[in-house]
């Protein structure tokens, strides 16, 4: 990561899915997300989620929960280096009722776990540390962390994922 006064910091751009009921010994879901800045990846993680999702949109949840967790995290270190945002980093899920959901004030979920993520994320929302956005699944980079992809689309996201914007170098 670089940064000089003449290099106008580019947008944080993050991207988040889950992968539900895939441990065949804990039924427990995966979660994949990754960050950029400036197009470029600085931070991704696949992990086993702690708890047992019931329906794939909880999955997504807390895919999306600790999404915004490492946004944050990101976000107040860049303000650290003197770049602070104006705008919310977009948040990119492939899941319609996790993302329509996470605006939802009068939304629940059963588990107390559950509420918290979802009360994070819509905290984050609130506080516009991220927007979040509904992504088509095939153009969501992150899929490529949590399942295995075709030969086509894992080449398409990794070529998103490491060209820089000056490839001509």
């Amino acid at each position: 990561l670089s940064h000089s006064s003449t290099n106008t910091m580019t947008r944080t751009i993050a991207y988040c899915d889950a992968s539900y009921n895939s441990c065949p010994l804990t039924s427990k879901s995966y979660t994949g997300f990754l960050v950029l800045v400036g197009g470029s990846p600085v931070t991704w993680k696949t992990m086993k989620q702690t708890i047992v999702a019931d329906s794939t949109a909880c999955a997504e949840h807390i895919a999306l929960s600790d999404t915004c967790k490492e946004t944050m995290y990101i976000r107040q270190f860049l303000e650290e280096l003197g770049h602070k945002e104006k705008l919310p980093t977009p948040g990119y899920c492939d899941n319609s009722s996790a993302t329509s959901t996470s605006t939802k004030p009068g939304f629940t979920q059963k588990s107390k776990a559950m509420r918290i993520k979802c009360h994070n994320t819509r905290q984050c929302v609130k506080d516009k540390i991220v927007e979040i956005r509904k992504i088509d699944g095939k153009a969501n980079i992150a899929d490529i962390l949590t399942k295995g992809t075709d030969k086509s689309t894992t080449k398409t996201h990794t070529s998103t994922l490491f060209t820089t914007p000056n490839d001509s170098c």
